[in-house]
């Protein structure tokens, strides 16, 4: 890539990047820009407020989710952002001969490099407070599957699970403290080990009435979080 094609952080622009890339045999600078593309692609499908009700883009979130899940918690885009940011940085630094360029792309770069720095921090000071949690249940025992049934009230039985009310309240009784629903959310999503029960979910009666499914965590997911290490949101 020469210093005449000056890459932006678009994705539009990266396409054109990777394909001069190609194209001129510069094959290291194209498979840079391909993996670019392929986590910003991925990053936006995950966090885009637009399409939700789409059902190509609902699928391939419950995709990604299930077998990219580190790009759907915080450290994990913390790390991507870091990557993306140095990556960039390290093209256009190498193939831009203008100063003036130079320090843009340096000054462009360092903004997805700040958010994956403060995305990581965030990640781990919520993922030592989460850790805390589980050490206090650990020491329950034998008793933590029983505090797990006496909360476990709007979908109980061998197939249900604590919803995130239920899983802030028993936090709650135990240690005294409530999760935010911010918080809830990043919680469910690193524990819950299906793609579906991460979230609500809307289905349909026979009668077509709506009924939404409320994310909950089972008690397999539930216990094995608690045996287990530390979990990274």
């Amino acid at each position: 890539m020469h210093s005449s094609q000056q890459p932006a952080p678009l994705c539009w622009e990266h396409s054109l990047a990777a394909f001069a890339s190609f194209f001129s045999f510069e094959l290291v600078d194209f498979l840079e820009m391909c993996y670019i593309l392929l986590f910003g692609g991925v990053l936006a499908l995950m966090d885009t407020p637009c399409f939700k009700t789409m059902k190509t883009v609902k699928d391939h979130r419950e995709y990604f989710s299930k077998y990219v899940n580190i790009l759907t918690r915080v450290t994990g885009k913390g790390i991507a952002f870091l990557f993306l940011g140095c990556a960039l940085f390290s093209t256009m630094w190498d193939n831009l001969e203008s100063t003036g360029l130079k320090i843009l792309a340096f000054v462009l770069c360092m903004i997805p490099i700040i958010v994956g720095i403060a995305a990581l921090v965030i990640g781990f000071i919520k993922s030592q407070k989460l850790n805390k949690a589980r050490i206090v249940f650990a020491q329950e025992g034998e008793n933590m599957a029983a505090l797990y049934d006496q909360h476990a009230r709007t979908y109980g039985g061998h197939h249900g699970g604590l919803t995130m009310l239920e899983f802030s309240d028993m936090t709650f009784k135990t240690m005294g403290f409530r999760w935010e629903d911010t918080d809830l959310k990043l919680i469910f999503n690193a524990l819950v080990s299906n793609p579906a029960w991460r979230t609500n979910v809307t289905n349909f009666t026979s009668y077509g009435q709506q009924h939404t499914d409320m994310a909950k965590i089972p008690k397999e997911d539930l216990l094995g979080w608690v045996r287990g290490g530390m979990v990274w949101l």
